[in-house]
């Protein structure tokens, strides 16, 4: 009996590192994509600045 409920609870934990490494690499993506976002927009504003100043 205790030996199942330890099984069960590694299998739980093994389960709920994977779904936390996937979030990770989700989160890992979200970030990278709006740091090319970010990039973007900061050379269009550089790019209109340099426009309006001309």
């Amino acid at each position: 009996q205790i030996e199942q409920l330890e099984k069960e609870k590694e299998d739980a934990r093994k389960l709920a590192r994977e779904e936390i490494e996937h979030e990770k690499g989700e989160l890992r993506n979200k970030i990278s994509s709006l740091n090319d976002e970010i990039a973007k927009i900061n050379e269009n504003q550089e790019l209109h600045m340099t426009q309006l100043y001309s």
